[in-house]
């Protein structure tokens, strides 16, 4: 009877040994990204006037809290998280008892833990979506121009002598090479709206033998049938630590350009008569 009771606790200890074993395996399988947003906005008319000229969220990752801040149309530096698919962002709002309520703005998926890119976009509503790009570093060799084509109609691209037709929502990867590690190469961007082809853009662009490079193709904002682009470096990952961007503070357009004309007009009529 001792022998049998001595085996169960045996079994029972390994048992429970297999247990934390587990437990200890899934908290060091906490996916873990890195990433980078580009915000981009379709507001018009009046919500252009006084408005934050970029995107201010947080997010938590290990359960601290941090700020990230993005400018239209450009790319934010990079950040890590480590949590759960998808990876939400919010504002801080304090509620009726002074207490502070994290309100959700829009939710990424990120997919398989890696290096991603996040469009954030503000429809013509005010409304936010996010969409997710896998950018592992592994999969993006140096001396790289790569066309991801954030739009819905298909991009022809031509990168000195190698052409491509990019779908919609699709990328592809030109490798470029020159004699000397900084270098010109010849780019042609076209688009088709359904009815015709039409220059987006023509001209050489500075590429390096070790450098990557992303020409990312959006809708334009000013113009809702065609579609424009942004040049991003691709840097490796560096050593890093996350920390909080400066909240971007709202902007007065209007009073702006009206402070400008009115500076113009001071200046004509103080210059000298012809």
């Amino acid at each position: 009877m001792q022998i049998l009771t001595t085996l169960l606790f045996i079994l029972l200890a390994a048992h429970v040994a297999i247990g934390q074993g587990a437990g200890d395996s899934q908290v060091e399988t906490v996916p873990e990204y890195t990433f980078s947003v580009v915000y981009l906005s379709y507001l018009s008319g009046d919500a252009l006037k006084k408005r934050v000229p970029g995107i201010n969220v947080k997010f938590r990752s290990d359960d601290t809290t941090y700020h990230l801040s993005a400018r239209e149309e450009s790319i934010s530096r990079i950040f890590a998280y480590r949590g759960m698919d998808p990876l939400v962002f919010f504002k801080e709002i304090t509620g009726v008892d002074g207490e502070v309520i994290n309100q959700p703005l829009v939710a990424a998926k990120l997919g398989k833990p890696g290096r991603k890119l996040i469009a954030i976009v503000r429809n013509k509503a005010g409304a936010l979506q996010a969409f997710t790009f896998n950018m592992k570093e592994e999969d993006f060799s140096p001396g790289t121009l790569r066309l991801l084509n954030f739009s819905k109609q298909s991009v022809r691209g031509k990168i000195d002598d190698l052409v491509a037709v990019v779908p919609p929502m699709k990328m592809h990867d030109y490798a470029v090479d020159g004699e000397t590690q900084k270098f010109l190469a010849s780019m042609l961007l076209v688009g088709d709206d359904g009815e015709e082809l039409y220059l987006i853009d023509k001209r050489r662009v500075v590429a390096t033998k070790e450098g990557r490079k992303i020409l990312f193709i959006y809708p334009d904002p000013k113009k809702p049938q065609r579609v424009t682009y942004a040049s991003y470096r691709f840097e490796s990952l560096p050593d890093f630590g996350n920390f909080s961007d400066k909240a971007l503070d709202t902007v007065d357009f209007e009073a702006q350009r009206e402070n400008e004309w009115r500076m113009g007009r001071e200046g004509s009529d103080d210059a000298p008569g012809g």
